[in-house]
């Protein structure tokens, strides 16, 4: 996450408040976070899935 994407946030939430709208996490069902990387042998998890 960059500081552009934490500045788009901001400008969306200020949006949707100046518009009398209200977030909720009610709706959110599933969450994918992912790293992008050059190289993905350094941050591969080591061990077997939980």
């Amino acid at each position: 996450m960059s500081q552009k994407d934490v500045d788009l946030a901001r400008r969306i939430a200020d949006i949707a408040t100046a518009r009398r709208l209200t977030a909720t996490s009610a709706a959110v069902s599933v969450v994918e976070l992912s790293r992008d990387t050059r190289d993905s042998a350094t941050v591969a998890p080591l061990g077997p899935p939980c």
